[in-house]
């Protein structure tokens, strides 16, 4: 296969080697798009674990219990499309609050859950405006409608998860990780709901194992955890499928959940041909790393749709194809947008491609100083992370 190489930020003697308006709307654009990609990590960081989620809305609760139980519809609306003569719904987090109060406090563990999402989310905007807020209290909130649905017989499965994540990720300086409970309310919500994203998480960390969560907890069963993947990936998550594929193959690890080598690889291409169709980003990304040198006008057209998808890296790896015209004909402006989708996503190997392409002139008009300022705040960036993984 063919090798990609990314372009070279500098040269020997230290200068960037790759125009907007003015430098300094260009750095105030990285500013804040690292700015924005750090608060879209903070929000969305659940993804590599599969994220915490709002009820799906099938009702768990049986009407006879309540006839007066209230019927209440899906928060995150945004605006309907009316038909013809109907008025549109506009979100209101406010009356959202009122009705799901009420819903929960007559027994409904959708609406618990919902409520609490709601109140994460209020708490979570407030911290980002006004960073030395307390907002334990409300966050307390928050937190007490979770555990009144974890504590439902049945637990609701959203609840124990949404739980596990804030307990293994913390909330700012507002509410202390805890691994080890953590662990136990997603591993409840596995065993007990079958959950498939608490199914992938505990599956996963079984595999795997996790820094975070203390050993002695992990149990130690190699065919459990092989399971609890294989369950969340037969119910569609496309995190669990992917990453059978790599654990089978990229990893060679059949033969320790008892896969031979023949029955490995159509079983591995199985779930990521699913996962490609269920629009996966790093499924998609997959597919164009093992397209590229082969047919590279497949793997420039997968990577497109794996950025497309989400995938900075992706995106990356076409800006490289289009600067060097592998499976295209050259082009800096082409090269130039994709790594700008790349950076926007908070790759910083992007914005090194950028400055690149800024120092030569290529696919934009040429400008040292954005380069340099580019580069400079990159360096600092650097710094920055490195005085903090020493403290």
């Amino acid at each position: 296969q063919q090798e990609k190489t990314t372009l070279s930020m500098i040269d020997e003697a230290g200068k960037p080697t790759g125009g907007a308006s003015s430098a300094e709307e260009v750095l105030a654009e990285l500013k804040q798009s690292r700015k924005e990609n750090l608060r879209r990590r903070n929000e969305k960081q659940r993804e590599n674990k599969q994220k915490s989620r709002s009820t799906k809305w099938k009702s768990k609760e049986k009407k006879e219990k309540n006839e007066n139980l209230i019927n209440i519809t899906r928060y995150q609306v945004n605006k309907i499309t009316p038909k013809d003569g109907e008025p549109k719904l506009e979100k209101n987090e406010a009356a959202a609050i009122r009705w799901f109060s009420l819903a929960a406090k007559q027994g409904s563990t959708d609406a618990m859950v919902q409520l609490g999402n709601v109140l994460l989310h209020r708490v979570e905007t407030e911290k980002r405006q006004f960073k030395n807020k307390d907002v334990r209290g409300k966050l307390k909130e928050a937190l007490d409608w979770y555990e009144k649905a974890a504590a439902h017989d049945p637990p609701h499965p959203d609840a124990l998860y949404n739980l596990g994540l804030l307990y293994y990720e913390g909330f700012h300086d507002s509410l202390e990780i805890d691994p080890a409970r953590s662990f136990l309310l997603i591993k409840t919500a596995a065993d007990v709901c079958n959950d498939p994203s608490a199914l992938f998480f505990v599956g996963h960390i079984g595999l795997q194992g996790d820094e975070k969560i203390p050993k002695k907890i992990i149990p130690d069963d190699i065919k459990y955890a092989w399971n609890c993947v294989k369950s969340a990936a037969d119910q569609g998550h496309i995190e669990a499928m992917t990453y059978i594929f790599k654990f089978l193959l990229e990893d060679r690890n059949a033969e320790r959940v008892g896969v031979s080598e023949e029955e490995a690889e159509e079983f591995a291409v199985g779930y990521l041909e699913k996962a490609v169709q269920g629009g996966g980003a790093e499924a998609i990304h997959i597919k164009a790393d093992m397209a590229f040198g082969v047919d590279n006008p497949k793997a420039l057209r997968l990577y497109i749709e794996a950025g497309e998808a989400g995938s900075a890296e992706a995106w990356v790896s076409a800006g490289v194809m289009f600067y060097q015209g592998l499976g295209t004909e050259i082009s800096y402006i082409s090269a130039y947008r994709a790594y700008e989708q790349a950076a926007q996503l908070g790759s910083i190997e992007a914005w090194k491609n950028l400055a690149s392409l800024y120092y030569n002139g290529h696919g934009v008009v040429k400008c040292v100083e954005t380069a340099d300022k580019i580069v400079n705040f990159l360096n600092e960036i650097d710094i920055d992370s490195a005085t903090k993984n020493t403290a």
